[in-house]
């Protein structure tokens, strides 16, 4: 229960009426003085039992969606007593950002429902409560009101922002179909490279009936992994690379949570002016062309700890990556090229490997170089800095990479992530 200044007042006049009453005899005073005291007790008990009888019920369809769509939920504030509620402040406090769930309601009647749908621009990436829900209630004369907090129930997913990408550069001097990687696979894969003779547990699906009649013996086909599909992506989540840059990324958050439907059709989503969002977007992007692609794609990243995940394909894939995606920060304690070199060990030879990194390092281009030699094909993705605001850039890492030949991609603030591939930015 909390008191308002209208309390106070209420009290004074109370106690003057009450000594008017006293030194003057007239039973008005008396009476304005009973009047004032019953409209304080009533005022009390109203508000001791305006929250009692009273619901809220938050629901949504969905609870996973990504960065830049709307997020609609449904309040539903319910009644369940005989008197009705004068008023009822709602405040949503969700940490989801500038919510529209926060309501003043006059005049509830008893036993019945007040539902409402909000709409909510889903601004950054991440886990956010959907709640707690704050209600403030009280009496009709202003005099006390009590506040009640009903406890985050749901969560939503907020997953990270992505564009169709229409191409991408494939690794320069190999065939369409990659490098040999002459590691056997347990699936099926368009690469038989022999047969051998059947084991308990091998599928039916994979007998080769040639052989079998000609041995007159079981005999099951051999695969090897496919070196097309198999794409590696290494993301950059080093605090080293990631650290803020001066700018106006406060005001570029503001206006893309301000993206709610104008006239019918939502406004264009800008990402945040930070270079680890756009690292996140376009990793997310490269992922969703590649499982679309019915490529296999791998991420290795080390935010809040590490995180890998080996190359496969479909959908269940892009959503564990899109999970991952969605929660990491940048906050890994090593220098992207010592992260490289300490994680690269497992990964097989040949393998296609995307690096996408806002650092200025000058040692990441001799890390990266290595990488050509020891058998892999590195595709180098370099987010400037400097026209996010930062003063040093990574023109010295590009210009090295070239050099020796290894593919390179620069991405600045502003630029459209689905048309990475048709920009004739790669050297």
């Amino acid at each position: 229960m909390h008191i308002r200044k209208t309390f106070w007042a209420a009290l004074v006049l109370l106690l003057l009426l009450y000594i008017a009453s006293q030194f003057i005899k007239d039973i008005a005073f008396t009476r304005a003085a009973a009047v004032v005291l019953i409209l304080i007790v009533t005022g009390f008990i109203w508000t001791n039992e305006t929250l009692g009888a009273l619901s809220i019920t938050r629901s949504a369809r969905e609870y996973r969606q990504q960065a830049g769509q709307i997020f609609n939920e449904q309040f539903n504030v319910h009644n369940k007593g005989r008197l009705p509620k004068l008023w009822i402040e709602i405040i949503d406090e969700s940490g989801i950002g500038i919510t529209h769930g926060s309501r003043m309601i006059s005049w509830l009647r008893g036993l019945s429902n007040w539902p409402y749908i909000t709409h909510t621009a889903l601004n950054k990436r991440g886990i956010y409560d959907l709640g707690p829900t704050k209600v403030i209630a009280g009496d009709p004369f202003g005099l006390f009101y009590r506040e009640q907090i009903i406890p985050a129930t749901d969560k939503i997913m907020v997953l990270p922002y992505y564009e169709p990408i229409t191409s991408f550069p494939a690794p320069s001097g190999y065939l369409p179909g990659g490098k040999a990687l002459r590691i056997r696979s347990l699936e099926v894969t368009p690469y038989a490279v022999g047969v051998r003779e059947y084991q308990p547990g091998d599928p039916l699906r994979r007998i080769d009936w040639k052989s079998t009649a000609r041995q007159d013996k079981l005999m099951v086909k051999e695969f090897e992994q496919d070196p097309e599909a198999n794409v590696w992506i290494f993301l950059d989540a080093s605090e080293d690379s990631n650290e803020v840059v001066s700018g106006p990324s406060v005001k570029a958050s503001t206006e893309a949570s301000m993206a709610i439907y104008s006239l019918g059709e939502r406004r264009m989503y800008r990402l945040p002016k930070e270079p680890f969002e756009y690292s996140v977007s376009l990793t997310a992007s490269l992922c969703d062309y590649y499982v679309k692609g019915e490529k296999s794609i791998g991420l290795i990243m080390a935010g809040q700890g590490l995180f890998r995940l080996s190359p496969d394909l479909g959908e269940r894939q892009l959503d564990k990556l899109f999970e991952a995606l969605a929660i990491v920060k940048p906050e890994g304690r090593e220098t992207f090229a010592e992260f490289i070199e300490s994680q690269i060990t497992p990964v097989p030879k040949g393998s296609t490997i995307i690096l996408i990194s806002a650092s200025a390092r000058t040692e990441l281009a001799y890390i990266v170089r290595g990488l050509k030699y020891r058998n892999y094909t590195p595709i180098f993705v370099g987010i400037n800095k400097q026209s996010f605001g930062a003063s040093l850039g990574n023109e010295g890492i590009i210009a090295e990479l070239q050099f020796a030949g290894i593919q390179t991609l620069t991405v600045n603030y502003g630029d459209s992530l689905g048309n990475i591939g048709n920009m004739g930015s790669f050297e």
